[in-house]
């Protein structure tokens, strides 16, 4: 049945989907976030054929037959959304522990680079306090 397909072959997207949310993930976990441009256009690639394939599952239960809307396809339409719900949730909770990696980096490069601008300024400071209280001038040959 073209309905059954679709959604087993759309659960087969999910599991794609979460199989690369989980790659990600355990790069995540030890602090490399250089292939995150990757993984963002990866996912946004499966999205967007996993909404072309609602579009399909749309126009196909709208064109189904009412004497196909059976009780057994109903069951195995309901199966193979439950197996989709739990797979959305697995991304869900991965994509969280990627938020949540995420947050913790930007917050030390935000640490980083106030250190780093607080250590500028403070150069700046004892540069500009030293040539006044040496009383002598900068060379200004350089």
């Amino acid at each position: 049945m073209e309905i059954l397909n679709l959604l087993q072959t759309k659960n087969r997207y999910l599991h794609r989907f979460h199989e690369v949310t989980l790659d990600f993930q355990k790069q995540a976990d030890v602090g490399q976030f250089e292939a995150l441009e990757v993984f963002q256009n990866e996912r946004d690639l499966i999205l967007k054929i996993l909404n072309l394939y609602d579009r399909k599952i749309t126009e196909a239960v709208g064109s189904l037959p009412q004497m196909e809307r059976t009780t057994n396809l109903s069951d195995e339409v309901e199966r193979l959304l439950n197996e989709k719900n739990e797979l959305v949730h697995r991304i869900i909770l991965a994509d969280e522990k990627i938020m949540t990696k995420i947050s913790e980096e930007k917050a030390k490069l935000t640490k980083e680079i106030s250190s780093t601008e607080k250590s500028k300024t403070l150069v700046k400071k004892f540069k500009s306090s030293w040539v006044a209280g040496s009383g002598e001038e900068l060379d200004k040959k350089l």
